[in-house]
């Protein structure tokens, strides 16, 4: 069984390339669209969601009321 795990995103490239960096993945190119970016392997996908998937998802309320900043 595949794990995925997905995130909302301010900047899904950034995101994709830390990612990368950090666990030595290449992106998924099946996944890629202009919304989502993946890193996988067959056991498991980390996904970056830019912010217009909230409502393609369904979940427009849940969006953020104000941005979440980096301590």
């Amino acid at each position: 069984m595949k794990l995925f795990h997905n995130f909302f995103c301010r900047d899904i490239e950034a995101q994709s390339r830390f990612y990368q960096a950090l666990l030595g993945l290449p992106e998924d190119p099946v996944s890629r669209s202009p919304i989502y970016r993946a890193v996988s392997t067959p056991q498991f996908q980390f996904g970056f969601h830019d912010a217009a998937a909230y409502g393609l998802l369904q979940l427009g309320d849940r969006i953020p009321a104000q941005p979440a900043t980096a301590p």
